[in-house]
């Protein structure tokens, strides 16, 4: 599917960092990649998405590595800086590296903490390669992917905190896109009543008062029109 079909449609959080780690690869072939986000209520870590690495690598980042190694808890200390296997002394020694990423073929990568607006962890990024050497401009490409990164789980922790169900995120995504209630009935095949009252909740979950506020929400919530900008200079879809 093109780029263009994306960026015309509104898309989840999840279907955003689906593009942005597609359009890494891209630049910058990687043999896994991997998302994770706090939850805003529990704090635990938890998978957002994965692209290749194994289930037991997954289970040891989530349970483990992310929310107990000493290395990796001195990253969001670091905002300029990508740790990687080569300028973290000792990593390819590591339990991390010896007994879950070597023998699953990877030689490179790097870890890297989600930060929100105001320095907090939120999240996490990893990105494994097969080669042992990152590419040329890995250092000056992954920075910004992190920073797109913080800003799609940030909208995926705005969502949680909004509690709002499948369907209602739907129609206001439909909502945001500027559809009336009888375009968005027509849309998702059912009543225009059905709707009015999915909006009535949404606007009572939101807190807002009127559709043009839930449409703003629905920027914050990464829903709709978003301002990002992708590495490559290409509008976030």
């Amino acid at each position: 599917m093109e780029d263009s079909v994306f960026l015309a449609e509104p898309i989840s959080p999840s279907e955003r960092a689906e593009v942005v780690l597609g359009r890494l690869q891209r630049r910058m072939p990687y043999a896994a990649a991997l998302v994770t986000y706090q939850h805003p209520h529990s704090g635990k870590e938890l998978l957002f998405l994965n692209s290749q690495y194994p289930d037991a690598v997954v289970q040891h980042a989530l349970e483990q590595f992310i929310p107990a190694d000493p290395a990796f808890l001195t990253i969001p200390s670091y905002t300029s800086t990508v740790f990687h296997w080569d300028n973290t002394p000792d990593f390819r020694s590591t339990v991390t590296a010896q007994e879950f990423l070597l023998p699953h073929g990877f030689k490179q990568g790097t870890s890297m903490a989600l930060l929100d607006t105001s320095g907090i962890g939120i999240g996490t990024l990893h990105v494994s390669l097969e080669d042992d050497r990152l590419p040329g401009d890995a250092l000056d490409l992954l920075p910004q992917v992190r920073t797109v990164c913080a800003g799609i789980v940030s909208a995926q922790r705005k969502l949680i905190l909004a509690s709002l169900s499948p369907r209602e995120t739907e129609i206001l995504r439909h909502l945001a896109a500027g559809l009336s209630n009888a375009e968005i009935a027509e849309q998702l095949f059912v009543s225009r009543r059905t709707v009015a009252t999915h909006v009535e909740h949404i606007l009572s979950k939101l807190g807002v008062s009127n559709r043009v506020r839930a449409a703003l929400q629905a920027v914050s919530f990464g829903l709709v029109n978003p301002e990002w900008r992708l590495p490559d200079g290409e509008p976030a879809p």
